[in-house]
């Protein structure tokens, strides 16, 4: 399991690494009015990265598939620049295919992506998710621009903005987004290298978060607040989706709270509150209740999941603690 999530981690640091590649390279192709198809590549790059952070394991041979009308744009390029073919014949056949192609690949994998988001198996790091879809909504308005490129050179509509320059406005905005998830991701190794013990003074685990840390303390007051205050616990049908509408926390922050800064997962912390409930049930009614009662009473909807937490926490069965209490 461990090697399998390792194996998509780096898969989506190699996608963005080569999507920060292409973003430096592609700008200064078109400086020197090289026409290779780099932009084909941008589709592609996102889209692995997006499949890195869903449930089935990426395979880099789907990289090369996806990637296939780069290398044939790319073979087409070099045989009409071998033939030194002028930029006027290249004009009415590769650029006007180029661009077609282009516009189209750079809507369908973006649309692709935000479609399938909600896919993407939790937890994931808040600033992967929100670079993820910041792309795919820049690859997406490129796409369009493109299409409004196409129809000025090609249809002589015109339109009162510097197509041009936005684009490469744009490509610019996705290189500072890129670079900063990078400088975040190497920041945090740093900081791991450099702290490797968690700290004694929290039980929270020690990880590097994508969220302010401030912001995580102010979730984590939220949450304890409702649980404690308003015993949500006690609801059987209390689910994340539900914490999330209570506390006004969006679910995906919900995810990096628990597993990194509380360090245990949403069931765990509800069945530490359901425990500690059933035992002051425990010493204020006793013999009250049956071990099916404690466990409804306390917001279990089953007697077997009541048992398997009780004894995670405290050692026992329910009915052993009741035992060794009444002696």
């Amino acid at each position: 399991m461990i090697k399998r999530v390792l194996y998509k981690e780096n898969s989506f640091l190699e996608s963005i690494f080569l999507l920060l590649l292409v973003l430096v390279l592609h700008p200064l192709a078109i400086g020197f009015s090289s026409g290779m198809p780099l932009a084909l590549l941008y589709g592609p790059l996102l889209y692995h990265a997006h499949l890195s952070l869903m449930r089935h394991r990426p395979n880099k041979n789907i990289l090369f598939f996806l990637s296939i009308p780069f290398f044939l744009f790319a073979i087409w390029y070099v045989y009409l620049k071998a033939r030194l073919t002028s930029f006027e014949e290249m004009q009415e056949s590769y650029h006007l295919v180029y661009f077609i192609v282009t516009a189209i690949s750079l809507f369908i994998f973006p649309a692709w992506v935000l479609i399938q988001k909600m896919k993407w198996v939790s937890p994931i790091s808040y600033l992967k998710s929100v670079m993820i879809q910041q792309l795919s909504l820049i690859f997406l308005t490129i796409s369009l621009f493109i299409a409004s490129l196409l129809m000025e050179e090609y249809w002589e509509l015109q339109f009162d903005v510097p197509i041009f320059y936005i684009i490469l406005m744009l490509l610019v905005l996705s290189f500072v987004i890129v670079l900063r998830y990078v400088y975040q991701e190497l920041a945090w190794e740093r900081q791991i290298v450099a702290n490797p013990e968690p700290s004694n003074e929290s039980s929270a685990v020690y990880m590097p978060y994508s969220l302010p840390a401030e912001l995580l303390k102010d979730y984590a007051k939220r949450v304890h607040h409702s649980l404690q205050e308003e015993k949500l616990y006690l609801r059987p049908d209390l689910s994340v989706e539900l914490l999330a509408q209570v506390t006004k926390i969006p679910r995906h922050h919900l995810s990096e709270l628990f597993n990194a800064y509380l360090g245990k997962g949403f069931y765990q912390l509800i069945a530490e509150y359901r425990i500690k409930n059933a035992l002051d049930l425990l010493r204020e009614k006793g013999d009250l209740l049956t071990i099916e009662g404690l466990a409804y009473e306390s917001g279990f909807n089953s007697k077997t999941s009541f048992n398997k937490y009780f004894k995670e926490i405290t050692g026992s069965l329910p009915s052993e603690f009741r035992k060794q209490q009444s002696v």
